[in-house]
């Protein structure tokens, strides 16, 4: 059985929750079956077959899913907030204009980021359909592995040099917990990165620049006798969002346009968690097809229960709309 630990008792009943939805699946489980029925090396034969055999397990989860959805409603509620994410806009540190300057201007972002990506002219049938989760990763080459730190360090020092003296007090530790994470150690005066430094894959790179944008504001903010821990997440996310975006264009043009595309999937989050948090009474089906088809523009999926497979969904609910606020701040700014 897997043990959910919260140290407030407002939490005790998600933890129950939680614990009763990794009874099916175990937390570790969810990426590789995700992988498993969503993997590029499968037709669309193979995929309505795995779909099938995977549907008790899907059918399962749907209503602990929903479960986890009111009563997240409920906590935020207790707190004086009208939904959850409402709730995680407080506790980012998100202001209210963001928000409503995002919900305005998310159409306009979402179509310039389309703009810039090359959509290769014989992507299968599958790609669009019920049957998977669009990455723009996929239409890459993946015969680059890349060595962490190393690779990443030797493509962000290209251009930002000024990194190098903040890079020597960056300490790279393994991954202990489901996601990478950075974090500042006050008494050294040193950021930590915890991370899988055996995953090669270009995803995983990207996730390692992203928390490197936080360890150097980290440091930044140290240098300047600030701690770091009295900014919001959402100031930490839009700092991580400039390192991540001037990353990128040092990358060759195939993988840059990709990984630009990569933002849609965040957008499509944030959009799925907006609605169903506002009305979680309504088809979480219907409601995470009508997400993905406002950012993949190619999709007319008229339902996707995958959802339940994704791991920030149940474990970090609402923490995509930091980084699609300072996403859509750029695009729309420049």
């Amino acid at each position: 059985m897997t043990k959910i630990h919260f140290l407030e008792e407002r939490f005790k009943k998600t933890a129950e929750i939680l614990e009763e939805y990794f009874n099916i699946i175990y937390p570790e489980d969810l990426d590789k079956t995700k992988q498993l029925l969503l993997s590029t090396q499968m037709d669309i034969s193979d995929r309505i077959l795995s779909h099938k055999e995977n549907e008790k397990l899907v059918s399962k989860l749907k209503p602990i899913f929903r479960a986890l959805v009111i009563e997240r409603n409920n906590i935020a509620k207790n707190e004086g907030f009208d939904n959850y994410v409402d709730f995680i806009f407080h506790q980012d540190g998100i202001p209210q204009k963001s928000m409503r300057s995002f919900l305005k201007t998310a159409k306009k972002a979402v179509s310039k980021i389309n703009k810039n990506l090359s959509i290769p002219p014989d992507v299968p049938d599958w790609y669009w359909s019920k049957f998977n989760i669009p990455c723009y990763l996929q239409f890459v080459e993946h015969n680059n592995n890349f060595v962490l730190p190393k690779d990443a360090y030797k493509i962000l020092l290209h251009k930002k040099p000024r990194f190098k003296k903040l890079i020597s007090k960056i300490e790279i530790a393994n991954q202990e917990g489901f996601f990478p994470k950075a974090v500042f150690d006050s008494k050294n005066k040193t950021a930590i990165i915890e991370i899988d430094k055996n995953n090669t894959d270009i995803h995983n790179l990207l996730e390692f620049i992203h928390e490197v944008g936080h360890a150097v504001s980290f440091l930044e903010l140290s240098q300047k006798g600030i701690d770091p821990k009295t900014k919001p997440r959402y100031w930490n996310e839009e700092q991580a969002i400039q390192t991540v975006l001037k990353f990128e264009k040092s990358l060759p043009i195939k993988i840059k346009n990709a990984c630009i595309g990569e933002f849609l999937g965040d957008f499509a989050a944030a959009f799925f968690e907006y609605g169903i948090y506002n009305n979680p009474n309504q088809d979480f089906d219907r409601a995470y097809a009508k997400s993905i088809n406002r950012v993949f523009l190619m999709c007319k999926q008229k339902e996707n229960p995958y959802y339940v497979l994704e791991k920030e969904f149940i474990l970090k609910p609402c923490t995509s709309f930091a980084t699609c606020i300072a996403i859509c701040k750029y695009y729309t700014s420049t």
